[in-house]
């Protein structure tokens, strides 16, 4: 996956703002699905293959 934001920002500023992106998507988005919280996650999917989601 790439970040569109890695070439606006430039390298050094990427590196020390979001170097860990990856892990960072991970926690964040694995947390907004909460039924509890009355926050859910709707995914688009094309040919079957996930295209976005929204929350």
């Amino acid at each position: 996956m790439r970040n569109p934001f890695r070439p606006l920002m430039g390298e050094a500023v990427f590196a020390v703002q979001h170097g860990s992106w990856r892990d960072d998507y991970r926690k964040q988005v694995a947390e907004l699905h909460s039924p509890k919280r009355h926050s859910h996650v709707a995914i688009a999917e094309v040919e079957g293959t996930i295209a976005g989601y929204v929350a």
